[in-house]
């Protein structure tokens, strides 16, 4: 699947990497098919049953009902199939992002930022499943939101995250080295060290920067450490590279 041949249009986003795509919704439409669809060929094949019972009429009020049905059902098969599916092309040049019937063309500059958030799923208080929501910032202030109904969302989100920091990394360096602040989000970066909120932690005094189930942990050499959730940091990838280039003490895990 993820090497499905797809032609983009000339001179455009360049040729197909890969292609992520949400599963089709079975049940729903299994359902759709069950309520709607068998009445409906029944009722054209021409099933008749005994006045005041289901499917009574004649066989021309009961083959167009019947085609009514029919019909009714593959439109909401189609609808549900174009509203509740996510397909995402990864080409050389960027994406190109179908979601509910709609496709959108999402060049690599138009992306400048990645934020992730934990979800948990709790049944009667106990955790049953967690996974995570990937927001995909664009330079206009929309987001695209891709979650684990993607097949490999992680692989593609990684991909995404590399082109960033290809592209904005050497930037926030030199920013750095200037003396100027690069932000992200509540953590800031400055060439004396990093601020979390109103806590500015010298350079000197990091033991480590850590992502650790869904929190960004600051940790001071003191044993002191400060929170902030994934979800409030834009491009925590490139925030830990910047940490570790300075001081070689960021780590991350999913």
């Amino acid at each position: 699947m993820g090497n499905t041949p797809y032609r983009a249009p000339s001179g455009e986003l360049g040729p197909l990497a890969r292609r992520h795509r949400s599963p089709a919704p079975v049940q729903p439409i299994i359902l759709i098919l069950v309520v709607f669809g068998l009445p409906g060929v029944a009722l054209l094949t021409g099933v008749r049953s005994e006045p005041g019972q289901v499917f009574a009429g004649d066989r021309a009020t009961n083959a167009a009902l019947g085609a009514a049905f029919l019909a009714g059902a593959i439109a909401c098969v189609i609808g549900l199939v174009r509203k509740s599916t996510l397909s995402v092309a990864v080409h050389e040049g960027g994406l190109y992002w179908t979601e509910r019937g709609l496709r959108r063309k999402v060049s690599w500059t138009d992306i400048v930022g990645v934020r992730a958030r934990l979800v948990s799923r709790l049944v009667q208080g106990a955790e049953v499943s967690r996974s995570q929501v990937f927001r995909l910032q664009l330079e206009d202030g929309r987001e695209l939101v891709a979650t684990h109904m993607l097949n490999d969302v992680v692989a593609l989100v990684e991909h995404v995250e590399r082109k960033l920091e290809a592209r904005l990394l050497p930037a926030m360096r030199r920013a750095l080295e200037a003396g100027e602040t690069v932000t992200f989000g509540p953590i800031r970066l400055t060439s004396d060290g990093l601020a979390v909120s109103d806590h500015v932690v010298e350079w000197s005094q990091l033991a480590v920067v850590e992502v650790d189930d869904g929190t960004i942990f600051v940790r001071l050499k003191d044993g002191r450490a400060r929170e902030v959730e994934s979800s409030k940091v834009t491009n925590a990838r490139l925030l830990l590279a910047l940490v570790e280039e300075r001081e070689g003490v960021a780590r991350a895990s999913r």
